[in-house]
């Protein structure tokens, strides 16, 4: 594994043989081995085990996506716990 960021608790964790990555969250691709994605988001794709040039974003997205290739994820989340209206 080669030229991946990652940023936040166990995010790219797993990952021995991919590379060019970017994990950004807590979990985020934590057991993902493939390359070229940008994964952002609460266990944003946590298994993509094989596929490639992936843009995910969102909050426990696709958790096992094997096999994505090229494609683009957007998952919005609107979370109110403890909000008083």
């Amino acid at each position: 594994a080669s030229y991946n960021t990652a940023v936040g608790y166990q995010a790219g964790y797993s990952n021995q043989t991919g590379t060019q990555n970017v994990y950004f969250g807590s979990s985020a691709g934590n057991a993902s081995t493939s390359s070229y994605n940008t994964l952002i988001g609460f266990q944003a794709m946590t298994a993509l085990t094989t596929g490639a040039n992936n843009t995910v974003i969102g909050n426990t997205t696709p958790t096992n996506a094997a096999g994505l290739f090229n494609a683009d994820t957007i998952q919005v989340t609107f979370l109110k716990q403890g909000l008083q209206e």
